[in-house]
């Protein structure tokens, strides 16, 4: 397999030596002559690239992982096609894998055990809050370097191969001893996931022997699904049985008995390591629990501090045009119905049995029902009392929502051209209505200030908004919008700004940055103005006096070029804004250092208004989230608002923009007028 690669180009890299191989493909040591650095090659095996399906998930996969900026996530660097090769291209790193590391050591100390589990964890909760799940977490796939620095590599693979045909045809993909249950059984997985398979690498550094073994995989996935693990104190005797009974905990079947993070997981072990005698009951009573989420996808926000009793911290936002204050909502309003009718038999007669019929049912609170009302004998021509009997007043049922006569009203903003975006959001309704038999009138607003309007108008002229970070928080404050849904874009339901300066200019913080010349790309720009400045001012530098010029740009990889130019001592850009100037300023990622990386702001969403009940809600989402797992359903959303999948998160997901906020002194109501 691959064997003539060796000596091979792939791309512009020297295939030098082969490092390892798998199941997935071999992995070889390159060099990047343009570059002048040696490089780590893994490409994917033959059979794989056969499945069309597979590389499409693979490349977005690659390029997904390649967006993870973290000292112990490895760097990819580029991912290529050769022919009928396909491969991605890593950072090369010295060291050996931890396979290799305990096999030369046998059952570890807790505490080397602690400094390999930290790094990792912190390495895998950053890639969760950017809604990736690595899959296969095993000693072969982590890198312990000089110094005993710790690298996890190899994201996305998995999941590509996992999501495809590939596992229909009985393939196990991914290593079956490090596998948590949910995988074994073949069923959607999440972080906990990932925090299962670190703990049974962590039984393994301290016993040994991983967990589970077998003769078959079968026979293997099977204990993993079912069977408790064996006594970690059978294997390593003299172990704390606090330390035990945490790794258990990580070990658990069900991913909810398990810690909400992988570093709560840690945080737990050590906690029993340093003999605080407290276990996973009181470590979770400690830390909330995390928001409803989908499958693979589990984020939390970048700053997780304490959450006080106070109101919740903020976390910034995409929306960052000038909002117009939307009138502050009264109280909830009723549904919209009907006018009732009031039906009356007996011709003329009838007149007198209505003037006796209002006037009971304009009575007081200890009115009569109108069902009891008492006949009324009315005279006739002829002398005779005609019985008038009153029928029972009973105003007509709100019109239900979400039928043709009522539809759910959906408001976008345009993130593009108006009518393509039109289009793409009519596309994603009748997607919808037939996915969930409900019917939808979707409108198109000029900027985001219509949707809080429509939202936050009693009674709400729509039930639904699409809505960026900073317009979601402004109409959630106003108590007419809750979160439900967060898009995914380009891997992740986040994103984040970078705050550059060159190498050598001697600024290393952002206060170094005052009395000097900074680059934007626009003043409403979120990632590359709203969230740095803010940044900034939660720094104790206020941009707007302290800096000596802010120069408008007018495009990220123009900030990026003015200050590798030197025309900008500093300037603010998405992440990562470098590599667009890269091809022809292949030195710019050493001569432009990065000082501050925001908080990460959730994408635009799909939020409700209050009054729509919760089975509605459920079953609008759960039908956004199948049609946004299909082709059809991609295209449109993508169409619409260039969303590539959806994600399930509440409004705790939005704090981080709170905190940066209520770090820089400021409100969201203070942000729109600003």
């Amino acid at each position: 397999m691959n064997s003539d690669v060796v000596g091979t180009k792939l791309g512009k890299y020297d295939i030098q030596a082969e490092i390892g191989r798998g199941g997935m493909g071999a992995v070889y040591k390159g060099y990047d002559a343009m570059l002048d650095r040696p490089v780590a090659v893994k490409v994917l095996a033959p059979h794989l690239v056969w499945e069309t399906e597979f590389v499409q998930r693979f490349l977005r996969e690659a390029r997904a992982a390649a967006r993870l900026k973290h000292p112990n996530i490895v760097t990819i660097h580029d991912v290529g096609q050769d022919g009928d090769r396909y491969y991605f291209v890593m950072e090369y790193l010295e060291g050996q894998t931890l396979t290799e590391y305990i096999r030369q050591r046998g059952p570890m100390a807790v505490a080397d055990v602690l400094r390999i589990l930290r790094p990792l964890a912190d390495a895998l909760d950053y890639a969760h809050r950017r809604g990736l799940v690595h899959r296969d977490v095993k000693p072969a796939n982590v890198i312990v370097g000089p110094g005993g620095c710790v690298t996890l590599t190899d994201f996305g693979i998995v999941r590509a191969a996992q999501e495809t045909r590939l596992t229909a045809t009985g393939t196990v993909v991914g290593t079956p001893e490090y596998m948590s249950p949910e995988q074994a059984k073949g069923l959607a997985v999440g972080s906990g996931s990932d925090q299962y398979s670190l703990a049974v690498v962590a039984y393994e550094m301290l016993a040994g022997q991983v967990p589970f073994e077998a003769e078959s995989t079968l026979a293997l996935l099977h204990k993993i699904a079912y069977d408790p693990p064996p006594p970690l104190r059978q294997a390593r005797s003299g172990l704390p049985v606090e330390v035990e009974e945490v790794v258990v905990s990580g070990l658990a079947k069900e991913p909810g008995d398990r810690y909400g993070s992988v570093s709560e997981f840690v945080d737990a072990l050590e906690q029993a390591y340093r003999g605080a005698g407290v276990g996973k009951a009181v470590a979770r009573a400690e830390v909330a629990a995390p928001p409803g989420r989908i499958q693979t996808k589990v984020l939390e926000p970048v700053v997780e501090p304490a959450r006080s009793a106070g109101p919740p911290p903020v976390q910034p936002d995409v929306a960052a045009r000038a909002v117009e204050p939307a009138a502050a909502p009264g109280p909830a309003a009723p549904s919209r119905r009907r006018v009732p009718v009031w039906t009356w038999a007996v011709g003329a007669v009838a007149i007198i049995a209505l003037g006796v019929g209002l006037a009971m049912w304009g009575g007081g609170p200890d009115r009569e029902p109108a069902a009891t009302a008492r006949p009324t004998e009315v005279p006739t021509e002829a002398g005779e009392a005609v019985v008038v009997q009153p029928t029972e007043i009973v105003p007509e049922a709100p019109l239900q929502l979400g039928t043709e006569e009522n539809p759910i009203v959906w408001s976008f903003v345009p993130s593009g051209e108006m009518e393509r975006v039109a289009g793409g959001a009519e596309a994603v309704a009748d997607l919808l209505h037939e996915e969930t038999g409900l019917y939808f009138e979707t409108n198109v607003a000029t900027e985001y200030a219509g949707v809080i309007e429509a939202m936050c108008s009693d009674p709400p002229e729509a039930h639904m908004g699409s809505l960026a970070t900073f317009s979601y928080v402004l109409a959630a404050d106003r108590g007419c919008a809750e979160a439900e849904l967060v898009s995914v874009r380009f891997g992740s339901p986040t994103y984040n700004g970078q705050i550059i300066v060159r190498a050598d200019s001697g600024i290393n913080s952002l206060t170094d940055l005052a009395g000097k010349t900074f680059c934007r790309p626009d003043p409403l720009s979120a990632s590359g103005w709203i969230i740095p400045s803010l940044t900034m001012r939660a720094a104790g530098l206020n941009p707007e006096s302290d800096l000596a010029e802010i120069v408008d740009a007018g495009s990220h990889d123009v900030v990026v070029a003015a200050v590798y130019n030197g025309d900008c001592d500093g300037g603010a850009t998405y992440v990562d804004a470098r590599s667009t100037i890269e091809e022809d300023n292949p030195d710019v990622m050493d001569v432009v250092t990065v000082i501050e990386i925001t908080a990460d702001i959730p994408n635009d969403g799909v939020q409700f208004v209050p009054s729509i009940s919760e089975e509605l809600r459920t079953q609008i989402i759960d039908g956004l989230l199948v049609i946004a797992d299909t082709e059809g359903g991609q295209e449109a959303l993508e169409t619409a608002y260039g969303w590539y999948e959806l994600e399930k998160h509440d409004d705790t997901f939005y704090d981080p923009f709170r905190q940066v906020l209520q770090a820089a002194g400021m409100s969201v109501e203070d942000l729109a007028g600003w």
